[in-house]
């Protein structure tokens, strides 16, 4: 009798732990998605206030809502060295499918070929249906000898 009792126990244990997965990653598609979809780096400036311009979007490409979240934009050298600190903004809490775009001021000190990159999630404070897309999205510019 009492192998049947453990027998049973054993069943019940997998079924639950087996919906118990199950239902986690049903959950884990229908999270979040937060992804940048846009930078554009703008250095109409540079010789004036020695500052360049990023304009950058973040989308929720996921099922569900995403709460406010932060974002950072890095400079890099071509070597892929950080210049500098990441400037973090605020992103607003974003439905499904829908975008938020701004623009940071980010300081050259020097001519040179440089590297913005642009990440979701800085904080990685969301869960998402896919934690590996937030840091994708990079552009290369070269400051000259205006600066």
């Amino acid at each position: 009798m009492k192998k049947g009792i453990f027998f049973f126990i054993g069943v019940l244990t997998i079924s639950f732990l087996t919906t118990a997965a199950v239902n986690q990653g049903k959950a884990k598609q229908e999270a979040p998605d937060l992804v940048i979809t846009n930078v554009k780096v703008d250095t109409s400036n540079i010789k004036k206030d020695k500052n360049i311009k990023v304009i950058y979007t973040i989308k929720n490409q996921g099922k569900s809502a995403a709460k406010e979240s932060a974002a950072a934009i890095q400079l890099l050298n071509k070597s892929n060295k950080n210049m500098g600190k990441a400037i973090k903004g605020n992103v607003p809490a974003l439905p499904p499918n829908a975008s938020y775009t701004t623009t940071v001021t980010y300081p050259i000190k020097a001519k040179g070929d440089y590297v913005i990159n642009a990440t979701a999630d800085y904080n990685d404070k969301i869960v998402e249906s896919n934690e590996f897309n937030n840091n994708n999205n990079t552009v290369k510019f070269s400051v000259g000898f205006g600066l």
